[in-house]
């Protein structure tokens, strides 16, 4: 006896089709709203810093290759993100440790805001061009908050601070000092971006001294720069661009084109001083450069292992200066694979 064979009609399949769809489409949408304790990392978008960087009422060069950005992805991972993560290799999964997720930056969030890597990095450049730029200390700047402190929730990465109760703070001692001896609440002036703000915070004691749970340095700045520069780097956030900030500048202000028609990726916090500091994600950021079409990844020699573990086909240059950086890109100079 013969089974009895249902013929599929164009119209059950279709229904059937659009059934599997909706069971798709309605399983990805509970998943993705499932959280997990988890941050998801990934190798990010890379961004052209040429149409970033503005010099006005200077003489500038067109460069013909590209001086990119790179940027690690991060995001607080859903169920959805997690089954993303086993099938992508390049992602990885983060415990929170409860704290809170940072969208795509240029690094892991645990650095100073862009708008300060845009100084530092034109400080540095214009002062390897050989012009003057006087420093003089004008604040403690918070590089950190540390969690369960009275500073968790009221301070932030990238605060100035200026007084603290009827002191004016000029440099990080002026503030240490100003917490050590206060015997309650503290007044502080801090200016956040464009504003102003004020608030009171009480110091604990931490290891027998006075604190608010801050890491702090002295800001240094200049009543004005001797050229005018804008950078505008959108929702790119974070500081690890400095060090291609600095070169697009350099770039654009002198007639050699640095990138020889290449496409150059980076990264690395800079310094007034020229010096270039250590970041997080090298590896997701190398990734990011090969897949933006880059021949060569700048990154500073303290990250230079976790940006060779990519195994990329990247010329992987590691510097520690924006002097060296610009010799690695001469065509004689050597790099490592």
């Amino acid at each position: 006896m013969k089974a009895n064979k249902k013929k599929l009609t164009p119209r059950k399949v279709t229904v059937t089709f659009l059934r599997a769809t909706l069971l798709a489409v309605l399983t990805s949408t509970i998943l993705f709203y499932i959280p997990t304790p988890y941050v998801l990392r990934a190798p990010g978008r890379t961004a052209s810093a040429g149409p970033m960087v503005h010099i006005l009422d200077q003489q500038t060069y067109p460069s013909y290759g590209q001086l990119l950005i790179t940027t690690v992805f991060i995001e607080k991972a859903s169920a959805l993100a997690c089954l993303y993560s086993m099938m992508e290799p390049d992602a990885e999964l983060v415990p929170t440790n409860g704290s809170s997720p940072i969208q795509e930056r240029s690094d892991d969030g645990a650095d100073l805001p862009m708008a300060i890597s845009h100084y530092t990095s034109q400080v540095a450049a214009l002062r390897y061009l050989g012009y003057k730029v006087q420093l003089e200390p004008a604040g403690a700047r918070v590089t950190r908050v540390l969690p369960g402190t009275p500073a968790e929730g009221r301070l932030q990465p990238g605060d100035l601070v200026i007084r603290a109760g009827s002191t004016p703070v000029r440099t990080a001692d002026d503030l240490q000092n100003a917490v050590r001896g206060s015997s309650g609440a503290l007044q502080l002036e801090i200016r956040r971006e464009s504003e102003s703000l004020q608030l009171e915070l009480t110091p604990v004691r931490i290891d027998g001294s006075a604190r608010l749970g801050v890491t702090i340095e002295t800001e240094q700045a200049p009543e004005r720069l001797p050229v005018a520069i804008e950078i505008e780097s959108g929702n790119i956030a974070g500081s690890s661009a400095g060090l291609i900030f600095s070169l697009e500048i350099i770039d654009q202000l002198t007639p050699r084109d640095l990138t020889g028609g290449r496409v150059i990726a980076g990264t690395g916090t800079m310094g007034p001083d020229g010096r270039v500091h250590s970041i997080t994600g090298a590896r997701f950021k190398a990734i990011a450069a090969e897949r933006s079409g880059a021949s060569i990844f700048l990154c500073p020699r303290a990250d230079l292992e976790e940006a060779r573990s990519a195994q990329t086909g990247l010329t992987i240059v590691p510097v520690e200066s924006l002097a060296e950086a610009i010799q690695a890109l001469q065509p004689q100079s050597k790099a490592s694979h």
